[in-house]
Protein backbone atom coordinates (compact mmCIF):
# COMPACT_ATOMS: atom_id res chain seq x y z
CA UNK A 1 0.00 0.00 0.00
CA UNK A 2 2.98 2.28 0.56
CA UNK A 3 3.80 1.97 -3.15
CA UNK A 4 0.18 2.73 -4.06
CA UNK A 5 0.32 5.93 -2.00
CA UNK A 6 3.56 6.92 -3.80
CA UNK A 7 2.20 5.90 -7.28
CA UNK A 8 4.96 3.28 -7.67
CA UNK A 9 2.77 0.20 -7.43
CA UNK A 10 3.59 -2.98 -9.29
CA UNK A 11 1.98 -6.37 -8.87
CA UNK A 12 5.35 -8.05 -8.39
CA UNK A 13 5.99 -5.69 -5.46
CA UNK A 14 3.39 -7.61 -3.48
CA UNK A 15 5.33 -10.85 -3.78
CA UNK A 16 8.65 -9.14 -3.12
CA UNK A 17 7.31 -7.52 0.03
CA UNK A 18 5.71 -10.77 1.16
CA UNK A 19 8.99 -12.68 0.82
CA UNK A 20 10.99 -9.91 2.48
CA UNK A 21 8.77 -9.17 5.50
CA UNK A 22 6.73 -12.33 6.10
CA UNK A 23 8.78 -14.02 8.83
CA UNK A 24 9.31 -10.85 10.85
CA UNK A 25 5.62 -9.99 10.69
CA UNK A 26 4.65 -13.56 11.57
CA UNK A 27 6.85 -13.46 14.69
CA UNK A 28 5.71 -9.98 15.75
CA UNK A 29 2.00 -10.65 15.22
CA UNK A 30 2.31 -14.09 16.82
CA UNK A 31 3.80 -12.52 19.93
CA UNK A 32 1.20 -9.75 19.97
CA UNK A 33 -1.62 -12.21 19.42
CA UNK A 34 -0.34 -14.31 22.31
CA UNK A 35 -0.12 -11.25 24.55
CA UNK A 36 -3.65 -10.15 23.62
CA UNK A 37 -5.10 -13.60 24.29
CA UNK A 38 -3.18 -13.86 27.58
CA UNK A 39 -4.45 -10.45 28.72
CA UNK A 40 -8.01 -11.23 27.67
CA UNK A 41 -8.09 -14.62 29.44
CA UNK A 42 -6.54 -13.15 32.59
CA UNK A 43 -9.00 -10.26 32.45
CA UNK A 44 -11.93 -12.66 32.27
CA UNK A 45 -10.54 -14.64 35.21
CA UNK A 46 -10.18 -11.44 37.24
CA UNK A 47 -13.72 -10.32 36.41
CA UNK A 48 -15.26 -13.67 37.29
CA UNK A 49 -13.57 -13.84 40.71
CA UNK A 50 -16.15 -11.75 42.54
CA UNK A 51 -14.87 -12.16 46.09
CA UNK A 52 -11.23 -11.08 45.72
CA UNK A 53 -10.57 -7.33 45.71
CA UNK A 54 -6.93 -7.75 44.67
CA UNK A 55 -8.03 -9.56 41.51
CA UNK A 56 -10.32 -6.64 40.66
CA UNK A 57 -7.35 -4.26 40.90
CA UNK A 58 -5.31 -6.62 38.72
CA UNK A 59 -8.25 -6.75 36.29
CA UNK A 60 -8.20 -2.96 35.93
CA UNK A 61 -4.47 -3.08 35.19
CA UNK A 62 -5.00 -5.87 32.64
CA UNK A 63 -7.80 -3.91 30.97
CA UNK A 64 -5.49 -0.93 30.43
CA UNK A 65 -2.72 -3.24 29.21
CA UNK A 66 -5.15 -4.85 26.75
CA UNK A 67 -6.21 -1.42 25.43
CA UNK A 68 -2.56 -0.37 25.14
CA UNK A 69 -1.73 -3.49 23.14
CA UNK A 70 -4.68 -2.84 20.81
CA UNK A 71 -3.51 0.74 20.24
CA UNK A 72 0.09 -0.31 19.68
CA UNK A 73 -0.90 -2.55 16.77
CA UNK A 74 -1.56 0.57 14.68
CA UNK A 75 2.17 1.17 14.32
CA UNK A 76 3.40 -2.39 13.84
CA UNK A 77 3.07 -2.53 10.02
CA UNK A 78 5.01 0.69 9.59
CA UNK A 79 7.93 -0.50 11.68
CA UNK A 80 7.91 -3.92 10.02
CA UNK A 81 7.69 -2.83 6.38
CA UNK A 82 8.87 0.78 6.15
CA UNK A 83 12.01 0.39 8.29
CA UNK A 84 14.67 -2.27 8.74
CA UNK A 85 14.04 -3.49 12.29
CA UNK A 86 14.36 -6.62 14.37
CA UNK A 87 11.44 -8.04 16.35
CA UNK A 88 12.64 -6.39 19.55
CA UNK A 89 13.03 -3.00 17.86
CA UNK A 90 9.59 -3.21 16.24
CA UNK A 91 7.88 -3.84 19.58
CA UNK A 92 9.94 -1.23 21.44
CA UNK A 93 9.46 1.50 18.83
CA UNK A 94 5.73 0.83 18.47
CA UNK A 95 5.25 1.02 22.25
CA UNK A 96 7.23 4.26 22.53
CA UNK A 97 5.39 5.86 19.60
CA UNK A 98 2.05 4.88 21.15
CA UNK A 99 2.99 6.30 24.55
CA UNK A 100 4.27 9.54 23.02
CA UNK A 101 1.18 10.10 20.84
CA UNK A 102 -1.69 8.78 22.97
CA UNK A 103 -4.43 11.19 21.89
CA UNK A 104 -3.68 10.86 18.17
CA UNK A 105 -3.56 7.07 18.47
CA UNK A 106 -6.86 6.89 20.35
CA UNK A 107 -8.47 9.26 17.84
CA UNK A 108 -7.37 7.17 14.85
CA UNK A 109 -8.44 3.96 16.58
CA UNK A 110 -11.91 5.40 17.31
CA UNK A 111 -12.09 6.63 13.70
CA UNK A 112 -11.33 3.11 12.45
CA UNK A 113 -14.00 1.61 14.69
CA UNK A 114 -16.67 4.15 13.67
CA UNK A 115 -15.90 3.91 9.95
CA UNK A 116 -15.83 0.10 10.21
CA UNK A 117 -19.24 0.04 11.88
CA UNK A 118 -20.55 2.50 9.29
CA UNK A 119 -19.25 0.42 6.38
CA UNK A 120 -20.68 -2.74 7.94
CA UNK A 121 -24.11 -1.14 8.27
CA UNK A 122 -24.13 0.40 4.78
CA UNK A 123 -23.37 -2.76 2.89
CA UNK A 124 -21.15 -5.79 3.39
CA UNK A 125 -19.35 -5.01 0.11
CA UNK A 126 -17.90 -1.86 1.70
CA UNK A 127 -15.77 -4.10 3.94
CA UNK A 128 -13.33 -4.47 1.04
CA UNK A 129 -12.93 -0.70 0.83
CA UNK A 130 -12.42 -0.52 4.59
CA UNK A 131 -9.17 -2.48 4.43
CA UNK A 132 -7.72 -0.08 1.88
CA UNK A 133 -8.90 2.89 3.93
CA UNK A 134 -7.20 1.52 7.04
CA UNK A 135 -3.92 0.91 5.21
CA UNK A 136 -3.79 4.37 3.62
CA UNK A 137 -4.60 6.13 6.92
CA UNK A 138 -2.02 4.03 8.80
CA UNK A 139 0.72 4.91 6.28
CA UNK A 140 -0.06 8.62 6.47
CA UNK A 141 -0.30 8.44 10.27
CA UNK A 142 3.03 6.61 10.53
CA UNK A 143 4.84 8.98 8.18
CA UNK A 144 3.31 12.05 9.82
CA UNK A 145 4.25 10.99 13.32
CA UNK A 146 7.80 10.02 12.38
CA UNK A 147 8.32 13.39 10.70
CA UNK A 148 8.09 14.94 14.18
CA UNK A 149 11.18 13.09 15.35
CA UNK A 150 14.69 13.87 14.11
CA UNK A 151 16.79 11.20 12.46
CA UNK A 152 19.27 9.84 15.04
CA UNK A 153 22.09 9.65 12.47
CA UNK A 154 21.86 13.36 11.63
CA UNK A 155 21.92 14.27 15.33
CA UNK A 156 25.12 12.28 15.84
CA UNK A 157 26.78 13.98 12.85
CA UNK A 158 26.10 17.51 14.15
Amino acid sequence: MNQVVDNDAEFKGFWTGLRKHYWLSARVYGLYGGMLIFCLVDLLICLLALDHFALKILGIFLFYLFCFLLLTTLYLPGFIVLQENTMKKVIKKAAILTLDNVLITIGVFVLFVLVGIGFLLITPLMIFIYGSFVQVVMIHLFRGLLDKYPDPETILEE
